[in-house]
């Protein structure tokens, strides 16, 4: 962390490349009263990321690389009296060296990130009858349902930026059904931080789980560059660009550093399961023209002046726009021909995209309004011409009418331009 960074600074002993950094999750934004108050106060944890009161089952923590559990344990002696936190003398932590206080604990195979031979064990066997799947990038999140209660379930979660760069929402890659052959992915914006939304995840009849609600990550714990985990679990973000963590190396810090590893990979590569799995290995191998599932929109955004103007941010966005209204990843998205008309502040493209359950023409013009107005500027405005259909469709959907649209109205629009004021 940064903190130990510059105790190693104020030693004299050692230079610090302070691209290294990265700031503790315990505590952060807290302010002085984390280390100044007890940890439960009134049977209240003063930071329930952190601590626990209740001997729940399951909890993300702060960091959201796991599951968690409550460590609450009884003592055979009373506890210090000024450790005692609750109505019970024998009752706390199961640590003594946080002053007993309970903390939530990390499953022992509840780790999100790790999967392969060398990591058998770390994830929960149910973790894909519940939807998710263990990759670098993913990210606990609580489930809930009448039949089981809470839950938890790991998914890969990736943070969603608008034209300035700025990180605005996340955004949790789920399996459509339970026959785990498509993903779709639910975004949750800024301001919905730790509210419920409809979990989009088909069941198995003979699985007796039945969770109907999935809870959006805190979007603060998340999204920002000094997050510890934010490059697939295991680096920060420095300028834009990975800086892996100790074990780690590649330019996304998915490769574990060992000898072979690092005969077989330079610092350029990645080994990105999430990338093999969802994202066809990182290829956009679609036939645009023949394959029924790409639909093409010719774009056209103008009043974006200089002053906004960043490619790399304003493509991402882009492709983010359509990502968003139609629940697909970012990789199912191309872009061709993209250009910006300096002297009339002006963008033009072609977007291609490829998606098997919700297309272009199951966004209202509403969705499609809000969603632009929440990733460009104010002064930006979009023109859309539906230049060919996408059918949005694959073999193992189960009820397309009661699946597309999460969180929004069905509007088939009738007419093929769309302008937006």
């Amino acid at each position: 962390s940064s903190f130990t960074l510059a105790v190693l600074a104020d030693s004299g002993w050692y230079e610090i490349d302070w691209k290294y950094a990265q700031q503790a999750s315990y505590g952060r934004q807290r302010g002085c009263e984390w280390t100044d108050s007890p940890c439960i106060v009134n049977g209240e944890p003063l930071d329930d990321t952190a601590f626990c009161s209740d001997s729940v089952k399951y909890s993300c923590s702060s960091s959201y690389v796991g599951k968690f559990y409550c460590g609450l344990s009884m003592w055979n002696t009373e506890l210090p009296s000024a450790m005692q936190y609750f109505g019970d003398p024998i009752l706390g932590g199961d640590n003594v060296y946080p002053d007993f206080c309970p903390l939530f604990e990390e499953y022992s195979n509840g780790d999100c990130r790790l999967y392969g031979e060398h990591n058998i064990g770390t994830s929960d066997e149910n973790t894909g009858d519940l939807g998710g799947l263990i990759t670098g990038a993913s990210k606990c999140a609580l489930i809930e349902g009448e039949t089981n209660g809470v839950g938890a379930g790991c998914f890969p979660t990736h943070c969603l930026k608008n034209a300035q760069g700025e990180y605005v929402g996340t955004r949790l890659t789920i399996y459509r059904n339970y026959l785990h052959t498509v993903f779709d992915v639910m975004t949750c914006w800024a301001y919905e931080s730790g509210q419920a939304k409809r979990f989009p995840y088909g069941y198995n009849a003979n699985k007796n789980f039945g969770f109907n609600t999935i809870y959006c990550p805190e979007f603060t714990d998340i999204c920002y560059d000094e997050n510890p985990w934010i490059c697939n679990g295991h680096g920060t973000i420095h300028n834009g660009t990975c800086v892996c963590s100790p074990g780690y190396f590649g330019r996304d810090c998915t490769i574990e550093a060992n000898k072979a590893n690092r005969e077989l990979y330079s610092d350029a590569d990645s080994v990105s399961r999430y990338v093999d799995t969802v994202c066809n290995g990182g290829e956009w191998n679609y036939d645009v023209y023949s394959d029924a599932n790409v639909g093409i929109l010719k774009v056209q955004i103008i009043g974006v002046s200089d002053a906004d103007y960043v490619e790399a941010y304003m493509m991402e966005a882009l492709k983010n726009w359509i990502a968003v209204l139609t629940d697909i990843s970012q990789c199912d998205v191309e872009l061709n021909a993209f250009v910006y008309h300096r002297n009339s502040s002006e963008i033009s493209t072609d977007l291609y995209y490829y998606s098997s359950l919700k297309t272009w023409s199951d966004v209202s013009d509403s969705e499609a309004q809000w969603t632009f107005d929440s990733l460009f500027p104010a002064s930006a405005r979009l023109t859309v011409i539906e230049e060919k259909p996408s059918t949005g469709w694959h073999v193992d959907n189960f009820n397309r009418a009661s699946t597309i649209c999460i969180g929004w109205p069905i509007l088939v629009i009738g007419f093929v331009v769309i302008q937006f004021a």
